[in-house]
């Protein structure tokens, strides 16, 4: 057994322990293929290639979340004001649906740095990169027309998180 297919399957685990549904490993040379996306919501601006993130990067580990609702990222109106569940970070709202990806995540990030590997993990909450089509490239399922990604088992109920690595 290779060293990379060994490191495969430790993070299979990993991830698998954590809570996750879906798990892949996409080599960074195929996403960094594909055009890149300008995205004009929030003057966001084109998405990024994966070296203008990290040196040298090799793999995007994208992690899969069944979520199936949505009732905890409802906002609330109080009075004049709109209150919104979960926390803030980095200027960032991270909705209660995305906590276990976060979880999921840091265990796969610390794994690989006791190894002595680099982890970008800043990729779910900052628009750096596709999710959607790093999920499809991943195999998680068909980009639908309502822009979600539908997956064989859970359908759209997919929350996506992303881990860059050398």
């Amino acid at each position: 057994e290779t060293i990379e297919k060994k490191l495969t399957s430790e993070i299979k685990e990993i991830a698998l322990k954590s809570g996750a549904s879906l798990l892949g490993i996409v080599s960074t040379k195929a996403y960094d293929a594909l055009p890149t996306i300008n995205v004009k919501w929030n003057n966001i601006g084109y998405l990024k290639k994966t070296t203008d993130i990290m040196p040298n990067p090799k793999s995007i580990i994208v992690v899969g979340y069944h979520f199936y609702d949505d009732m905890l990222e409802l906002a609330i109106k109080k009075d004049d004001k709109w209150v919104y569940p979960g926390i803030k970070k980095d200027d960032k709202w991270i909705y209660p649906g995305y906590f276990p990806l976060t979880t999921i995540e840091q265990a796969i990030k610390s794994h690989l740095e006791t190894k002595s590997y680099k982890a970008s993990d800043n990729l779910s909450y900052n628009p750096l990169i596709s999710l959607k089509r790093v999920a499809q490239l991943a195999g998680f399922g068909n980009y639908g027309k309502n822009a979600l990604i539908i997956n064989p088992k859970y359908g759209a109920w997919i929350r996506l998180g992303a881990i860059l690595t050398d």
